[in-house]
């Protein structure tokens, strides 16, 4: 998704989070060349949606690239108070449940071992936790269907979900690149 050469960062921005944008998901992630131009457009778009309730968080740097998590604290911290939540995290090393201590450790999981890419990033993402353990436990194979994740449990629900995100990506797309709104205008607040 995205194309640097004919976008700008804050139209591949949007792209990659309008979803978390529009209060649609807890956090999206994206991957862009870690170049000087990009972390102050990134340090722009902090500080214009920070007062909205977006936080955002290089969570990790390799071969010239940066891995970014976009996301809303109040959802996440919803989202790591469900016990299942916690039980399968745990299974990760994950104990200490505080937003931020949470990213700590997904950032040092990552960290420790970049070609084996954590899977209980799902969780941060949003997905439904029987999709994240189907998805490890068939390595990533058969699953049901294939969007935004990789289906293993309730097919027709995630299609909804699907096209419900591509839905918000396209519009908020359309309005800033066509100038109808601004970011700020299509944050909603927390």
């Amino acid at each position: 998704m995205g194309d640097f050469n004919r976008e700008s960062f804050y139209q591949f921005f949007i792209r990659h989070c309008a979803p978390t944008m529009a209060s649609l998901k807890c956090a999206n992630m994206m991957s862009c060349p870690d170049e000087e131009s990009y972390r102050e457009d990134l340090q722009k778009i902090s500080e214009e949606l920070n007062e909205k309730g977006i936080r955002i968080r290089i969570i990790s740097l390799s071969k010239n690239r940066m891995l970014i998590l976009v996301y809303r604290p109040t959802m996440l911290a919803k989202r790591f108070a469900e016990s299942e939540i916690q039980a399968f995290l745990g299974e990760y090393g994950y104990a200490d449940f505080d937003v931020e201590a949470t990213l700590d450790r997904l950032q040092s999981r990552i960290a420790a071992d970049p070609t084996n890419f954590p899977h209980e990033i799902g969780v941060f993402l949003g997905y439904p936790l029987a999709d994240i353990k189907g998805f490890i436990q068939h390595n990533g194979k058969n699953g049901l269907c294939c969007g935004e994740w990789k289906v293993y449990h309730e097919p027709e629900q995630a299609n909804k979900m699907f096209a419900k995100l591509k839905k918000c990506r396209d519009i908020y797309y359309n309005l800033f690149s066509n100038g109808t709104r601004t970011m700020w205008q299509l944050t909603v607040a927390a």
